[in-house]
C-alpha cells in the first residue's frame, strides 16, 4: 500500500460530524491502522517498497475532534511525501497543531481548546527504535496541499514560522518540513499581512518551488 485517497460528505450542513465531539470509532480505527502501517520492515529497501507514501483526505473526511488524532499519527508514517487535506476546516487552530507535529514539536504544552475536544494525543512510551531512525533519516514531506482549509492570516504565520524553523540549520533533528518543494494553500481567507508573511519565509527556503495562493483576499 503506497496511497490511500479517502473522500467525505461534500453536501454543507450534512458532515456526518459527532454532536459530542468525540472521534468516530472508524477514525479512531483508520488512524490507528496507519500507526501500525507505520512500522519498519526488516530492511530500507523493503520499507521503501511497502510504505505510504500519498495520504489524500477530501471534503471534510475528518471533523475537529478527529485532526489532532490524525495529526499524531504523522510521525508514524515514515516515507511520506505527499500529504492533501482539502476542503476541512481546519482553521487557524488546526493548521497551528499541524505545524507543530510537522516540526516534531512536542504538543503536550500546546493549547488546541479551539477544536472543542477532549480528546488526549498518544504519546506511547519508548517507541520504536528502528521507526525513529528511519524516520530521521528519510522522512520529510515534499508536497503539503491545505486548500478551502479556512485559514487566515494567523495561520499563514504559523506556516512562515514553521518553514523559517525547517530552514535553519539548528532545526530538530525531526522536523518533516525540511524537504517541502511544493505548498498549496489556495482559497484560503489569507489577506495581504498572510501572504508578506509566507513570502519572506519563501525566500530564506531553498527547497521550496511552488507556493500555490490563489483564490485568497491577498
Amino acid at each position: 500500500l503506497n496511497s490511500i485517497d479517502l473522500r467525505g460528505n461534500t453536501n454543507e450542513g450534512d458532515l456526518g460530524y459527532s454532536d459530542a465531539h468525540v472521534p468516530r470509532s472508524e477514525i479512531r480505527r483508520f488512524v490507528a491502522a496507519l500507526k501500525t502501517h507505520g512500522h519498519p520492515p526488516l530492511s530500507m529497501q523493503m520499507a521503501r517498497s511497502c510504505q505510504l507514501n500519498y495520504l489524500a483526505l477530501h471534503n471534510n473526511f475528518l471533523d475537529r475532534s478527529e485532526m489532532p488524532l490524525l495529526f499524531d499519527a504523522l510521525p508514524c508514517i515514515p516515507f511520506l511525501e505527499n500529504f492533501v487535506l482539502f476542503n476541512h476546516d481546519v482553521g487557524d487552530v488546526g493548521v497551528d497543531l499541524l505545524m507543530h507535529t510537522l516540526m516534531g514539536v512536542n504538543q503536550s504544552n500546546t493549547n488546541n481548546k479551539s477544536f472543542e475536544s477532549d480528546l488526549t494525543l498518544d504519546n506511547e512510551e519508548g517507541g520504536n527504535s528502528d521507526l525513529i531512525e528511519i524516520e530521521h533519516k528519510t522522512w520529510g514531506l515534499k508536497e503539503l496541499y491545505l486548500s478551502h482549509c479556512n485559514i487566515s492570516c494567523k495561520g499563514a504565520s504559523s506556516i512562515a514560522k514553521a518553514l523559517d524553523h525547517a530552514s535553519s540549520s539548528l532545526m530538530h533533528s525531526g522536523n518533516k518540513l525540511k524537504n517541502l518543494q511544493v505548498l498549496s494553500l489556495g482559497s484560503n481567507r489569507i489577506e495581504e499581512k498572510g501572504v508578506q508573511y509566507l513570502a519572506k519565509a519563501f525566500g530564506r527556503y531553498p527547497s521550496l518551488h511552488r507556493l500555490v495562493l490563489h483564490g485568497n483576499k491577498g
